[in-house]
């Protein structure tokens, strides 16, 4: 019996250490590739490929040599990576040349944790075959080892935000990990000695059906449809919020836990899940539609997304399960099909579909290869007229819902549902290939965000890896809305379109200081472009220096809004990561520096560190103000810039400012300066009041090598926004 635990403890800690180092690598990269959700898809794509290079070296060389002898080899790769890391300090920063951002994660990623990522994910395939090939009672279902395997995943991704992130900086995180490796290599030598392995003797010309050209058709298909499904979900969450990985991990942890509950000894799945797969497909769209039109509070769209997304894993794990080679002969090519699958699902998640869409629509792309599957399950290829006529019906429902029901209502809602399992449950019964064309055709329309049912609000679309922006006109105004954060405003008319709205109108804590006399700012760094709005303050005297990540924005800002072309200053735009240039320009000196930038609804928090205030520090006049715009729905930041702050022995103020000519908005400014007369002057004339450690919430110290987010989170405010939704509101 502890033969068998050996190789359940082998297995498990090899996968938590697999799951845990993409969480740290993909913290440490982010500063360097400015906090953009895309590092997490690119770090999601390596992951994959390695994964699957380590199922293809596994396969290739036990169907060859036998696994009697690829024990050895095996045992030998698990301490080569001992030459690079574990064995040496993570060297992870910036790369420094100019690749395209994927790209760049993914060799840096390869140079960095490639070797030892490479043996992890070669374990759980070598267990399997291991167990198969010994003499213990548990050979005949090896396959329960790939559930004790992603249950060593689950742990890791549930404990690091909880736990490592909480209580350890990232030097700890590695510390810790590098042990756990030693115990896992020691647990596998061990292994290696105890577990005997007798070879099977297989007549060459042995038939076997299990492998023929549908079935692996189908298992890389449910590969690819379960990483298109759980990926898209994260993009979903990461553009419309902030790319921390306390959220990255709720929707990975569902897919690994949909193969915990799947691949175990007992496999467990409700049949409803598999039974009525088309009308979950169906709700499934229906979903991204409601969510897309902003209908509900963040976190119920949270609750509601990570739900269908965990049937929908469920059922590719149950099928994929159900449909394992009996013969363990085929059982790495199994795992080679399906993860080939999942890496395919993570280039066209991560890489390719962001540059050819408008839309999040990779999720609706996910959802027609579940229903692919149904088809080449059922061998059904038919299409009949009252087919078409009830995809028609369903598309024409989807389109007219919005235009006749601006608002959101919850009878409508329930009528559109009722329709929905209608056809999906009876009009489509039997007929997997509609099911295929209904999905397609509602992918087809959601190409363009639902905002084409009104089309003449918009100006402009544009989806990059930095997420969706949407250019705006309403009531004369034209807005700038990335996600589902307002990035700024400006009035259309000529006579006012000089007259900076939202955030940056002259009632606001930062139009109160550009537009004073009081301050002389000679030059000034600007960390964010956004429509360019502060650019209005710019007086002829002045030189404006703009830090910008994404150069779609600042053609945006150009080409749509008149802020940067109409301003007397003198205006720079620097393109890249605010921090990466100015540690590169030493030269660089100003007299305000004001740090606007937003990924999702926050400012990134490499920007928010110790060490980035220090950076700022050294880029400020004798007499310098730093600023920081904090206004956020979900995230208390005083409190962490008060720390940093403190920690290098400056004044600390902020201000909440209100404005509500066009729409309520509320604006938190924080400033951080090492003058003493430019922070009295704040504080006595304009109405700054000082900020402490614990004012706002207690938190630790922020440095490049521990952040926790957990103490920060408004909870009050989830709470409320889901308690202010009324469902049954018109």
């Amino acid at each position: 019996m502890i033969d068998l635990w050996l190789l359940r403890a082998v297995t498990g800690i090899s996968a938590f250490l697999l799951f845990q180092i993409e969480l740290i690598i993909a913290k440490i990269f982010l500063p360097y590739y400015g906090g953009s959700y895309l590092v997490w898809g690119a770090c999601v794509v390596f992951f994959q490929a390695a994964l699957l290079a380590g199922y293809l070296f596994a396969h290739g060389l036990i169907q060859k040599y036998g696994m009697r002898r690829y024990r050895w080899v095996h045992l030998f790769l698990i301490f080569l990576p001992l030459l690079f890391f574990p064995g040496r300090p993570l060297a992870a920063g910036p790369s420094g040349y100019s690749l395209p951002l994927a790209l760049d994660v993914f060799l840096r990623l390869c140079a960095t944790i490639g070797p030892v990522f490479f043996v992890l994910s070669t374990v759980s395939i070598t267990s399997q075959m291991w167990l198969s090939s010994s003499s213990l009672s548990s050979k005949f279902n090896p396959y329960a080892l790939y559930s004790v395997s992603n249950f060593g995943s689950f742990a890791a991704l549930l404990s690091y935000p909880f736990v490592f992130e909480a209580y350890w900086d990232i030097s700890q995180q590695l510390q810790f990990w590098s042990v756990l490796y030693l115990v896992f290599a020691g647990l596998s030598v061990w292994a290696g000695q105890k577990i005997r392995i007798k070879e099977k003797v297989v007549a060459p010309d042995q038939a076997d059906g299990e492998t023929g050209p549908s079935r692996k058709v189908q298992w890389f298909l449910l590969g690819l449809a379960g990483v298109m499904v759980f990926l898209s979900v994260n993009n979903i969450i990461t553009n419309e919020i902030v790319p921390v990985p306390l959220l990255w991990i709720m929707p990975l942890g569902l897919y690994l836990l949909s193969f915990v509950l799947n691949f175990r000894e007992r496999a467990w799945c409700p049949a409803w899940i598999v039974r009525y797969i088309p009308f979950w497909l169906g709700i499934a769209a229906v979903m991204f539609f409601l969510v897309e039109e902003k209908i509900f509070p963040i976190p119920v769209s949270l609750i509601l997304l990570c739900g269908i997304q965990f049937i929908l894993c469920m059922y590719c794990q149950n099928r994929l399960i159900s449909l394992r080679p009996r013969d363990d002969r085929h059982l790495t090519f199994f795992y080679v099909m399906f993860s080939f699958g999942g890496f395919v699902g993570g280039v066209l998640t991560a890489w390719f579909i962001p540059v050819v869409s408008y839309s999040i629509i990779e999720y609706l792309i996910g959802l027609v290869v579940i229903a692919a599957t149904l088809v080449f399950e059922e061998r059904r290829f038919s299409l009949r007229w009252r087919h078409i006529l009830w995809t028609v019906a369903l598309v024409a429902a989807v389109i007219t819902w919005p235009t006749w029901y601006p608002r959101y209502n919850f009878w409508c809602l329930l009528m559109v549902l009722m329709l929905f399992r209608l056809v999906f449950c009876s009009a489509f019964k039997g007929a997997p290939a509609a099911v295929v064309l209904s999905l397609v055709l509602l992918g087809g329309i959601a190409y363009y965000p639902l905002d084409q049912f009104n089309t003449s609000r918009i100006v402009q679309i544009k989806r990059n890896y930095y997420g969706i922006s949407k250019v705006l006109d309403s009531n004369g105004i034209r807005s700038l809305v990335h996600g589902e954060t307002l990035h700024g405003a400006q009035y259309l008319a000529p006579d006012e379109r000089n007259h900076p709205l939202t955030y940056y109108s002259l009632p606001m804590p930062i139009g109160e200081i550009l537009s004073s006399d009081v301050f002389f700012f000679s030059r000034i760094g600007l960390v964010g472009l956004g429509t360019g709005a502060l650019s209005a303050y710019g007086k002829p005297h002045q030189t404006l220096d703009f830090y910008e990540l994404d150069p779609d924005i600042y053609i945006i800002a150009n080409q749509y809004f008149t802020y940067l072309r109409d301003s007397a200053a003198k205006i720079n735009f620097i393109i890249g990561d605010a921090r990466l240039s100015l540690e590169k320009d030493k030269m660089a000196r100003y007299d305000l520096l004001i740090v606007d930038a937003f990924g999702g609804d926050s400012i990134p928090f490499h920007l928010l560190t110790k060490e980035a205030i220090s950076l700022y520090r050294e880029r400020l006049s004798s007499a310098g103000i730093l600023m920081f715009h904090v206004s956020n729905r979900y995230l208390e930041l005083r409190s962490v810039l008060a720390n940093a702050g403190a920690s290098l022995d400056a004044h600390v103020g902020f201000k909440v400012g209100k404005d509500s000519s066009l729409i309520d908005i509320v604006s938190t400014w924080v400033v951080i300066t090492w003058d003493d007369a430019s922070f009295a002057t704040l504080r006595s004339g304009f109405g700054w009041k000082e900020l402490t450690p614990g004012a706002f919430g207690k938190t630790r110290l922020w440095t490049d090598r521990y952040i926790n987010i957990l103490p920060t989170i408004k909870l009050q405010q989830f709470l409320e926004s889901i308690k202010s939704f009324t469902p049954f509101s018109w």
